[in-house]
């Protein structure tokens, strides 16, 4: 005795059902059975979604996801979205091809794009997608990005290619003053600061008291009684940030300018080595309470004595170099004296 079965058609919505499989007895006595027959879901791939971060310089990164249906029925997409996002930056861009309702064919797959524009922080969804009743729920994460430095200072300081330039130009010889410096993380990724320092002409660390004008505090509110020494530096997360005091004190008696150039070096993608160059004028005031006047030392040219007119950092002077002046042009901040115009 054999019995054989005969297959239950039935449309792509009711595939969720049970279908009803009758078997039928070829022969005498062959009793009849029901049994349940399990379709085969939407296979979406990968899963779960990682975005991995892009290349150094790029500012987004993209992924493609396969949503295969491995039936031998058509399969009806009702709805395609991110759902439950954290972060920002995650977007699906061929939202065109997914206008709902999208049908995907019999042993076929359909391909959705998913862009993550790189941001301060990671981000994290679930991609959603609904066919045929059913509902699928693909966790999408992305990488840490890239970490990197944001790097301010008090009084402000010029932007440059590699960091910042510092003037200072408020303390008296034998007087001090104090700049303030702002290191801090600027994305998801913690960053990692390696080393503080004061550097010579070949970019090597010296020791923090190789300069007679400036030293390095660690802290903020520095003044030369409370002045802490350079110690390890805490991973830096998103918005949290460690200061450096930079204290200027230009010696009793002195009139010349003081240059210093101060390293920070850190994992940071876009600028793992920063460097600040200090420059320092002691001031000098003609009578108490007058605005500082610049004082500024250069090597060479040396002129002979005669009647010249500056202009330097905004102050405007005219009269005769005394003997023993040198005046020079600096190609970022003009024309700069050591000594002084007589009237």
């Amino acid at each position: 005795m054999m019995c054989l079965p005969t297959i239950c058609h039935a449309t792509r919505s009711a595939w969720r059902s049970l279908c009803v499989l009758s078997v039928i007895s070829l022969s005498f006595g062959c009793e009849s059975e029901v049994k349940p027959l399990e379709f085969p879901e939407l296979v979406i791939s990968p899963n779960p979604i990682l975005i991995e971060r892009p290349a150094l310089g790029e500012p987004s990164a993209e992924v493609t996801v396969e949503v295969t249906n491995p039936a031998w029925f058509e399969s009806v997409v009702t709805e395609l979205s991110l759902v439950d996002v954290s972060g920002d930056g995650l977007s699906i861009v061929n939202t065109a091809e997914w206008t709902t309702p999208v049908t995907i064919p019999r042993e076929s797959a359909k391909s959705v794009t998913l862009r993550w524009e790189v941001g301060e922080t990671q981000a994290s969804a679930n991609l959603k997608l609904v066919a045929d009743g059913a509902e699928y729920l693909i966790p999408v994460s992305t990488e840490l990005p890239y970490p990197e430095l944001k790097l301010t200072s008090n009084p402000n300081g010029r932007t440059t290619d590699t960091g910042l330039e510092i003037h200072l130009i408020e303390a008296a010889p034998g007087d001090w003053e104090r700049a303030e410096i702002y290191i801090e993380g600027a994305s998801g990724a913690p960053l990692s600061v390696t080393s503080v320092c004061l550097i010579d002409l070949n970019g090597d660390c010296v020791s923090p008291d190789s300069s007679p004008a400036f030293r390095l505090c660690d802290s903020a509110g520095a003044n030369p009684n409370l002045c802490p020494p350079l110690g390890a530096i805490p991973p830096l997360a998103f918005g949290e940030r460690h200061t450096v005091s930079v204290l200027f004190t230009p010696p009793a008696g002195t009139r010349q300018r003081f240059e210093a150039r101060l390293s920070i070096q850190s994992d940071a993608a876009t600028l793992p080595e920063a460097i600040i160059d200090l420059k320092g004028s002691p001031c000098v005031r003609s009578a108490p309470g007058e605005a500082c006047s610049p004082v500024y030392s250069v090597e060479h040219p040396q002129l002979s004595q005669g009647r010249v007119e500056m202009e330097s950092e905004g102050y405007r002077a005219q009269g005769r170099v005394t003997t023993g002046a040198h005046l020079s042009r600096d190609s970022k901040s003009g024309l700069f004296l050591s000594g002084s115009l007589s009237p």
